[in-house]
């Protein structure tokens, strides 16, 4: 599946859209419009990531057709939308052992902005991490 922004051929206002579907109708017009021939403004296969850049959101990963999104970027993302502090922290882990092998606290600092210091902490002490060398970290 993949899910778009676009705008309405009818008041011009723009609206997301599921571009499996043949068609799509308006939720502020009311106008019915063929899914192919809308002007898209962006595309994604995540539907969060499309509703996230429709609302403006500025941390949203953005990638151009054909490109593939920055692991550490997505990474950021999806860190950003974890509440539980142990689920973040094995994702983040998991992931920066699996983009970068070995990897640092500027890493860590990286894809949790603002709490590095403190994630890298709390994931040693829970043994999800152990430092193969000064300053550099696997799971």
């Amino acid at each position: 599946m993949m899910y778009a922004i676009v705008s309405c051929p009818g008041c011009s206002k723009e609206r997301v859209i599921d571009l499996s579907a043949n068609t799509s109708v308006c939720p502020y017009c009311g106008r019915r419009s063929e899914n192919g021939v809308l002007a898209v403004r962006f595309q994604h296969r995540d539907q969060n990531i499309v509703r996230d850049v429709f609302q403006g959101k500025e941390d949203v990963p953005l990638v151009k057709d054909g490109e593939r999104p920055d692991p550490m970027d997505s990474l950021r993302y999806t860190l950003s939308h974890i509440n539980d502090p142990e689920r973040k922290m094995a994702v983040a882990a998991e992931n920066l052992d699996r983009i970068k092998g070995e990897f640092t606290l500027e890493d860590i600092e990286y894809v949790l902005p603002g709490q590095g210091e403190r994630y890298a902490e709390a994931m040693l002490e829970s043994c999800l991490i152990h430092e193969v060398g000064y300053g550099r970290y696997r799971i």
